[in-house]
């Protein structure tokens, strides 16, 4: 199994400034932000960052609390990546639908109702922010259902699921391994990856912890290998040979200490489905070798 382990710093002045050029961005689509949760993040970020330079900081924190402020800034990430990676697309290109989803729904992860619709917005968010991290690589996106994407000459679809308890993972992927087979049919030359997004099993979806950077990266690596370790089971039983890999996504905000640092992570694992033992050669290479791209090792 590869890992990919990222932590950014935040800057808020950037962050706002970014913001702004993602509002511009999609109401020059067509797609309102006006009252949206996009809307309030970009506002929160603003105050973050005139409230620092303000000396004012508390008082926000007293009106707003933390965990907003907190997730504001988490949140605010996936929006700017989604608008560096696409924004030269033509308008009939870009996922306009999703696009507009994205934008709202509930502001904390926590107020997410799993089975309801109001999950949805997330899911597409999750999706959008995927592409996007495929597409900054240099990996040509073909299509958003969920991604479909180009990589050494062999059409891939990505099925995404945000996992919201253990007791659904086996459901999820059974569903994402069904959708993947209808993706694609009888194309023996395509294939499929399942990508799954595990923060809600561990709550760490609405809350952060305070640890260096050697213990969180070692914390990170623990909740990946319990999840890898508790489900392999699942995936274990998929007999589809063009289904080549997991990958499980763990994002989370953390206090880096001592320097009391407030940052956020993006980890990513990748699972193969194939193997040299089983003479894939070509797949698994193919999988590792986007993992080292997704590592900023290639």
């Amino acid at each position: 199994m590869k890992h990919s382990y990222k932590l950014d710093s935040i800057s808020y002045e950037k962050s706002h400034e970014n913001l702004l050029s993602v509002e511009a961005w999609l109401n020059s689509k067509g797609i309102v932000t006006e009252n949206t949760r996009f809307k309030k993040i970009k506002e929160n970020v603003k105050a973050i960052h005139e409230s620092l330079v303000g000396h004012s900081l508390g008082s926000l924190i007293t009106e707003k609390g933390n965990e907003e402020l907190w997730f504001s800034l988490l949140e605010a990430t996936p929006f700017e990546s989604i608008y560096e990676a696409f924004k030269q697309l033509k308008d009939h290109e870009i996922p306009k639908r999703k696009l507009t989803d994205i934008l709202s729904g509930p502001f904390l992860p926590k107020e997410e109702e799993s089975g309801t619709s109001n999950v949805n917005n997330r899911n597409y968010l999750f999706e959008l922010e995927l592409a996007s991290k495929l597409k900054s690589k240099g990996i040509n996106i073909t299509g958003f259902d969920d991604i479909k994407f180009e990589f050494e000459s062999v059409d891939f679809t990505i099925e995404c699921k945000r996992i919201f308890s253990d007791r659904t993972v086996r459901a999820n992927i059974e569903k994402a391994y069904e959708q993947l087979q209808k993706q694609m049919a009888t194309d023996e030359q395509k294939r499929g990856i399942i990508a799954l997004s595990i923060e809600k099993i561990f709550q760490i979806d609405h809350l952060y912890f305070e640890a260096t950077k050697a213990e969180t990266e070692t914390r990170i690596n623990q909740y990946i290998d319990s999840f890898r370790k508790d489900n392999r089971q699942y995936w274990e039983k998929i007999i589809d040979i063009r289904v080549i890999g997991i990958f499980i996504i763990l994002k989370f905000i953390v206090i880096i200490e001592p320097q009391h640092i407030l940052t956020h992570g993006f980890q990513l694992a990748v699972v193969p489905l194939c193997s040299p033992a089983h003479l894939q050669y070509r797949d698994y290479d193919m999988l590792m070798a986007l993992g080292n791209k997704l590592a900023n090792n290639a």
